[in-house]
Protein backbone atom coordinates (compact mmCIF):
# COMPACT_ATOMS: atom_id res chain seq x y z
CA UNK A 1 0.00 0.00 0.00
CA UNK A 2 1.50 3.48 -1.11
CA UNK A 3 1.54 6.14 1.96
CA UNK A 4 -0.39 9.20 1.22
CA UNK A 5 1.93 12.34 0.57
CA UNK A 6 0.55 15.26 3.29
CA UNK A 7 3.02 18.21 1.67
CA UNK A 8 0.83 20.29 -0.66
CA UNK A 9 1.05 20.07 -3.78
CA UNK A 10 2.94 22.62 -5.88
CA UNK A 11 2.23 21.48 -9.43
CA UNK A 12 -1.32 20.66 -10.41
CA UNK A 13 -1.90 19.65 -13.95
CA UNK A 14 -5.91 19.53 -14.69
CA UNK A 15 -6.88 18.02 -17.74
CA UNK A 16 -10.23 17.71 -19.85
CA UNK A 17 -11.98 17.02 -22.78
CA UNK A 18 -14.64 19.99 -21.60
CA UNK A 19 -13.38 23.52 -21.76
CA UNK A 20 -15.97 24.97 -19.15
CA UNK A 21 -15.59 22.17 -16.25
CA UNK A 22 -11.37 21.83 -16.61
CA UNK A 23 -11.57 25.84 -16.36
CA UNK A 24 -13.80 25.89 -13.32
CA UNK A 25 -11.31 23.06 -11.83
CA UNK A 26 -8.50 24.56 -12.12
CA UNK A 27 -10.27 28.30 -10.99
CA UNK A 28 -10.97 26.44 -7.62
CA UNK A 29 -7.57 25.12 -7.27
CA UNK A 30 -6.06 28.55 -7.82
CA UNK A 31 -8.47 29.98 -5.32
CA UNK A 32 -8.17 27.25 -2.72
CA UNK A 33 -4.15 26.34 -2.77
CA UNK A 34 -2.61 30.00 -4.27
CA UNK A 35 0.87 28.89 -3.60
CA UNK A 36 0.87 26.35 -6.64
CA UNK A 37 1.24 26.31 -10.44
CA UNK A 38 -1.70 25.03 -12.01
CA UNK A 39 -1.84 24.02 -15.52
CA UNK A 40 -4.59 23.59 -17.71
CA UNK A 41 -4.84 20.57 -20.83
CA UNK A 42 -6.90 19.73 -23.65
CA UNK A 43 -5.10 17.71 -25.79
CA UNK A 44 -3.59 14.38 -24.70
CA UNK A 45 0.02 15.59 -26.63
CA UNK A 46 0.15 18.98 -24.50
CA UNK A 47 -0.77 16.72 -21.31
CA UNK A 48 2.07 14.03 -21.83
CA UNK A 49 4.20 17.18 -22.37
CA UNK A 50 3.62 18.91 -19.22
CA UNK A 51 3.57 15.18 -17.37
CA UNK A 52 7.24 15.20 -18.37
CA UNK A 53 8.28 18.95 -17.75
CA UNK A 54 6.57 18.19 -14.10
CA UNK A 55 6.43 14.94 -12.90
CA UNK A 56 5.91 15.62 -9.24
CA UNK A 57 2.64 17.72 -10.36
CA UNK A 58 -0.35 16.13 -9.56
CA UNK A 59 -2.70 15.20 -12.58
CA UNK A 60 -6.19 16.16 -12.28
CA UNK A 61 -8.60 14.34 -14.80
CA UNK A 62 -11.80 15.92 -15.39
CA UNK A 63 -13.07 13.12 -17.71
CA UNK A 64 -15.79 10.05 -17.65
CA UNK A 65 -13.95 6.88 -17.49
CA UNK A 66 -16.05 4.80 -19.51
CA UNK A 67 -15.99 7.39 -22.40
CA UNK A 68 -11.89 7.74 -22.29
CA UNK A 69 -10.84 4.08 -21.56
CA UNK A 70 -7.57 4.08 -23.88
CA UNK A 71 -6.08 7.38 -22.22
CA UNK A 72 -6.87 6.18 -18.83
CA UNK A 73 -5.09 2.50 -19.89
CA UNK A 74 -2.16 4.40 -21.53
CA UNK A 75 -1.60 6.96 -18.41
CA UNK A 76 -1.71 3.71 -16.26
CA UNK A 77 1.09 2.07 -18.49
CA UNK A 78 2.84 5.30 -18.72
CA UNK A 79 2.52 6.45 -15.06
CA UNK A 80 2.31 3.58 -12.88
CA UNK A 81 2.77 5.46 -9.38
CA UNK A 82 1.74 8.71 -10.55
CA UNK A 83 -0.94 10.52 -7.93
CA UNK A 84 -4.13 11.17 -10.15
CA UNK A 85 -7.80 12.36 -9.09
CA UNK A 86 -10.69 12.28 -11.07
CA UNK A 87 -13.57 14.43 -11.12
CA UNK A 88 -16.55 13.35 -13.22
CA UNK A 89 -20.47 14.18 -12.88
CA UNK A 90 -20.86 10.36 -13.58
CA UNK A 91 -18.89 7.64 -12.15
CA UNK A 92 -20.52 4.14 -12.14
CA UNK A 93 -18.64 0.97 -10.33
CA UNK A 94 -17.38 -0.57 -13.27
CA UNK A 95 -15.89 2.76 -14.12
CA UNK A 96 -12.85 1.29 -11.57
CA UNK A 97 -9.31 2.38 -13.42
Amino acid sequence: MTEHNRIPARQIIVYGDCWPVTIAVAHLVRRFMPGCNCETAYRQPVLLQQLRRKPEAILILCLRPREHLFLFYSLRQILPDYPVMIISDELFFSDRV
